[in-house]
């Protein structure tokens, strides 16, 4: 009886053991091709989610736009925005167990500038550019305006004022890292142990310092239609960039597919290719098109998936941000394009156009065919590798349907697209005009002449036509609700830190 008892005991116990053994690894969905997984080559959105679990920054911006320590403690500003001193926190950790110091933050920016770049620009180019040195570095491979004062101070020299300086600096392409044998690898609380186009396998970084997150995090591609699927499945408990894709419990907030919602996070776009091969060389085409897509454009018009998550918008800016135009003069310039829309139509009846889009923008496909913009048969959904090189690359398409990262504060966020040295910029979005205003902001230090200046960037993007701007998507993860719990206090305004996500 006695034997028994102990046996009915001990079962009960390695019941209870099996009951609170905690979920160890984290599967999560990535809609896209990732690209490469370095920080100076990082040139999607996707890979700077992923990268930004292992890299970290010297700042980075909190919810509401505000700029927070993260490898440095703190900073001073001096020389007009000509020069800023950074205090690195040498407490952090690499992954390897090495503490890390101000050389670290030179030795990174400088080897990520030396880098082939895989996009139109060296992804750090739309920073370092303006550092003093920058126009010698490929003779002396050295940015003579990176100073190492000691361990725990790192300057900076600019060759002019820049006031955005620190805004740009929150980008895991300016990630500080360390490359022992051959692997880069940095402060965050993850490390890559394992990389490939498909498949990406993270474990913690045992000098962090957290018992938050999971142990062990792996990213795989999932497209689009299979994502609701794979979530019902199990085959991934988390869904980044799921603001694109129709989520039933998750708009409704019923059943185990929960939400977990960020700021304004991208810019909803149609590139507009105005390369001089390409129809829309002709500025009038461009106002035509923007004018005939969006001088009507309602919520309505757009598929319930995405309606959830945007804020449509024809401006480049938020509404609470300098440069914005009052909603009737941004109106004005619009339909100033409806004169020529039918030379536009004309010539498309001629020759159709091609637009590019993935699975989730493919609806822009059916809305321009409503508006009557004849489309070839080359018009349909593409890999993501397939648009990022014609971006990039080919230039062959008329027309891509893009989201591009929203910068919240200061209105030369949108420099990264827009910029001659922008880090995701590219030839089919180069408008002189614009890119002129760009660089004129970039040297203004007085606050009060910001909101102006940014003003006629406004006007510039709406009558140059860079892009057809719908407007601003919030993020949007999915998740399990049932097999995880959320921590929703955002700690940067577009958040993927698997730290938010733990086992129940």
């Amino acid at each position: 009886m006695k034997y028994i008892l102990l046996m009915m005991i001990l079962s009960a116990t390695v019941s209870c053991i099996s009951q609170k053994k905690k979920q160890e690894t984290l599967s999560v969905g990535i809609p896209g091709a990732w690209g490469d997984l370095i920080p100076s080559l990082q040139h999607t959105a996707y890979a700077d989610a992923m990268l930004s679990n292992e890299f970290e920054t010297l700042v980075t911006q909190d919810s509401t736009g505000i700029t927070k320590g993260m490898v440095a403690k703190s900073w001073k500003i001096t020389d007009n925005y000509k020069t800023i001193e950074f205090r690195i926190d040498t407490s952090k950790r690499f992954s390897n167990g090495d503490y890390i110091t101000a050389f670290d933050v030179k030795n990174s920016w400088e080897h990520s500038l030396s880098l082939k770049p895989v996009s139109s620009n060296s992804s750090v180019s739309d920073v370092l550019y303006k550092v003093v040195g920058y126009k010698n570095f490929k003779k002396t491979k050295k940015l003579s305006g990176l100073i190492v004062k000691d361990k725990e101070t790192f300057i900076v020299k600019f060759n002019n004022p820049f006031r955005m300086v620190l805004e740009n600096l929150t980008f895991s392409r300016l990630g500080v890292f360390k490359i022992i044998n051959g692997e880069y690898i940095g402060t965050g609380p993850y490390k890559f142990v394992s990389k490939s186009k498909e498949n990406a396998i993270l474990e913690r970084n045992p000098y962090y310092g957290t018992d938050k997150g999971f142990e062990k995090i792996e990213f795989k591609h999932v497209s689009v239609s299979d994502a609701v699927q794979a979530l019902k499945d199990k085959k991934v408990q988390v869904f980044l960039f799921a603001d694109k894709i129709q989520i039933d419990d998750c708009i409704n907030k019923t059943g185990n597919i929960g939400c977990y919602l960020g700021n304004e996070s991208s810019h909803f776009s149609l590139v507009v290719n105005g390369m001089k091969k390409s129809i829309f060389s002709n500025k009038n085409y461009r106002l035509a098109l923007q004018a005939l897509l969006l001088r009507d454009l309602k919520k309505d018009d757009i598929p319930a998936s995405v309606k959830f998550s945007i804020r449509v918008d024809p401006q480049i800016y938020l509404p609470f941000q300098k440069g914005r135009l009052e909603p009737e003069e941004a109106k004005k310039i619009i339909l100033s394009g409806e004169k020529y829309i039918p030379d536009l139509l004309k010539e498309l009846k001629k020759k159709p156009l091609k637009l590019m889009t993935t699975k989730s923008t493919a609806w822009t496909i059916d809305y321009l065919k409503k508006k009557g913009v004849p489309l070839s048969e080359e018009s349909r959904v593409y890999e993501s590798k397939d648009i990022v090189d014609s971006y990039y690359k080919k230039y062959d398409a008329d027309l891509i349907a893009l989201g591009m990262g929203v910068m919240s504060g200061d209105p030369d966020g949108i420099y990264h697209a827009l910029g001659k040295k922008g880090s995701i910029s590219s030839p089919m979005l180069a408008r002189e005009l614009l890119g002129k205003l760009l660089e004129e902001g970039r040297t203004i230090t007085d606050p009060k002449k910001i909101d102006q200046k940014y003003k006629e960037v406004s006007r510039a993007a709406l009558l140059d036509v860079p892009f057809i701007h719908f407007g601003f998507m919030r993020t949007r993860s999915a998740y399990r609700n049932d097999l995880i719990k959320v921590s929703h206090s955002i700690k940067r305004r577009e958040d993927h830190a698997m730290l938010n996500f733990g086992p129940f």
